[in-house]
């Protein structure tokens, strides 16, 4: 740690620490860390998201089973899709979410979609 020189009324040399980076204050590296902590945590934990799984749904049905038989699989149009996937991930949570669309967005089929859920 490098020190200064800082005069006093009393003293003639007060050895004082300099920060070698003040930029970087204790109270600003704490909120680094805390910063990085949460959206570190958030990017890690977010899985897939609404519209994802929507177009995985519609291309899984789509390849087995036509055009017509995925846009009923995802309820008529992508957007009404999208938004109850929404409501869905805010009523089960982000974690439950994640882990239950996991399965769905690694299917390669629909079978193993169905599979899913046992």
């Amino acid at each position: 740690m490098r020190l200064g020189r800082r005069r006093s009324l009393y003293e003639k040399d007060i050895p004082v620490p300099l920060m070698t980076n003040p930029s970087l204050s204790p109270r600003r590296s704490g909120l680094l860390l805390v910063l990085t902590l949460t959206f570190g945590g958030l990017a890690m934990g977010c899985g897939p998201s609404p519209s994802d799984v929507c177009q995985k749904t519609f291309d899984l049905v789509k390849a087995e089973s036509g055009e017509a038989a995925a846009k009923a699989a995802i309820g008529g149009d992508m957007g009404s899709c999208v938004s109850k996937e929404e409501m869905r991930k805010d009523m089960q949570g982000l974690v439950k979410y994640k882990e239950n669309n996991k399965c769905l967005m690694d299917a390669k089929t629909f079978k193993e979609v169905a599979a899913c859920s046992k």
